[in-house]
């Protein structure tokens, strides 16, 4: 039999419902409300959906005291994990709304959802400032693998004294920081860039492997549209590493995508001049603050981050369950 589809409490007054378009705005307003500091609007998650949401898998539902809605949950197929039985999950409810058993509910339906197909693994993660969140999925059987640090950066104090000269040092070996737009165009290039990208991609220290974006996607993400700089090292023609950005124009704000460096160029100060031209571009564009998710195991980029003075705001704390055992419940 099928998963349910609604869930009711009359006495909580309380329903959960399917998610249809039209509430794109009121689920962009629930994530702001619980993530201040990484709001939402409904045209990104609409634009999420449509890039990463499209396939087989995905599923969301919406929880509603009467009219409000006052949380979400959805799960999907973990694209960046190269066992397609692993799977991810979220779960965001109002604080005001928790303890009345819309957080169970959610879940019960995600579970419920994802013995169609034939989960193995799930994947999901808390604030490490909600205890009750953790606490909640630690009684379900969720360990917990690594945490992701939230960093910021006050760019109109920042202070480039300290690293003066630095291109130029690394210009004695013969190695330039340029833009995207200064290096020759063309498929050739992207092509090159990305190759460079899935090579720092997989030394990336992370508890499970990733999948890397194939080529099109990288393109689609990193290398289009004016909001996207983009840094490349160079020595001689070849490309050493890189610095992806974007630039969230709505809310005023840079976000580090990606830095890295090859093998054999590491602990030269490459990453570092890439990530001053970064903070640069921030201060030419009048945005004042940068932002960065970085990974509890990768400590090189938090060192360098913490020199910088980045600020170290919370972590999500990225908790993992087996799902063996699920019952399979056909479509």
């Amino acid at each position: 039999m099928r998963p349910p589809e609604a869930v009711q409490h009359t006495t909580m007054n309380w329903s959960i419902r399917p998610f249809t378009p039209d509430l794109y705005p009121a689920i962009a307003e629930v994530h702001s409300a619980v993530y201040p500091e990484n709001p939402s609007t409904a045209e990104g998650l609409r634009s999420e959906d449509e890039r990463a949401h499209r396939f087989a898998g995905f599923q969301r539902w919406v929880a509603q005291v009467e009219a409000l809605v006052v949380g979400y949950g959805e799960h999907g197929p973990a694209l960046r994990s190269p066992d397609p039985h692993t799977f991810w999950a979220d779960i965001v409810v109002q604080l005001a709304y928790r303890r009345r058993g819309i957080g169970s509910a959610l879940y019960d339906l995600i579970i419920g959802s994802l013995g169609r197909f034939q989960a193995r693994t799930l994947r999901i993660y808390a604030r490490d400032d909600f205890a009750d969140s953790i606490a909640f999925l630690e009684r379900r059987g969720f360990r917990e693998v690594m945490r992701t640090w939230d960093c910021r950066l006050d760019v109109p104090t920042f202070d480039f004294a300290p690293y003066q000269g630095l291109e130029d040092r690394l210009s004695v070996e013969d190695v330039t920081i340029r833009t995207l737009q200064e290096l020759e165009g063309g498929p050739a290039r992207n092509r090159e860039v990305y190759e460079l990208y899935r090579e720092i991609h997989y030394d990336i220290p992370r508890p499970e492997p990733r999948v890397p974006d194939r080529y099109e996607e990288f393109v689609e993400k990193h290398l289009r549209g004016p909001d996207r700089p983009f840094f490349v090292a160079v020595r001689g023609k070849q490309y050493v590493g890189l610095h992806a950005l974007t630039h969230r124009r709505e809310l005023n704000q840079l976000y580090i995508e990606m830095t890295g460096v090859r093998r054999g160029y590491r602990r030269r100060g490459i990453a570092l001049a890439m990530k001053l031209r970064g903070v640069a571009y921030a201060r030419e564009h009048g945005v004042p603050t940068m932002k960065t998710f970085n990974e509890s195991t990768n400590l090189g980029i938090l060192a360098i981050n913490e020199r910088l003075g980045f600020v170290r705001l919370r972590a999500t704390v990225d908790f993992v369950k087996s799902c063996a055992g699920l019952p399979a419940i056909p479509c």
